[in-house]
């Protein structure tokens, strides 16, 4: 029984790990699409246009995306940070009191970090 615990112990902390990596990369995305379509955003309002950007180094034009993409997008970071607060939470629930202590003090506040950043 311990060790079945301890194997599900291992998977959750790799999803968590995964997820945290998946939010990362997501809002990092969010952000260059914010920086690079802010002000498009707000006077488009809700219509799905195709915004297009200038690529310097393969001198053409590329598609970025739809502004549903970018509301998809939002969601996505959202539910990355729920499910890696569920994670957390499972995790804590299966560790011992000493272990629980060392992982809310190290991962949880890393993990908020990342994912207010």
């Amino acid at each position: 029984n311990t060790s079945r615990l301890q194997h599900r112990m291992i998977m959750l902390q790799q999803q968590c790990e995964e997820n945290r990596a998946l939010f990362q990369t997501q809002q990092a995305e969010l952000c260059v699409y914010e920086a690079q379509h802010g002000q498009l955003q707000k006077a488009v309002s809700g219509t799905h246009k195709l915004l297009l950007t200038e690529d310097v180094k393969n001198e053409g034009i590329h598609v970025i995306g739809y502004l549903q993409d970018y509301n998809t997008l939002k969601k996505q970071i959202l539910d990355a940070k729920t499910w890696t607060h569920q994670m957390a939470s499972l995790l804590q629930s299966h560790l011992k009191p000493q272990d629980n202590m060392i992982f809310c003090q190290k991962n949880i506040k890393k993990l908020l970090v990342h994912t207010n950043t």
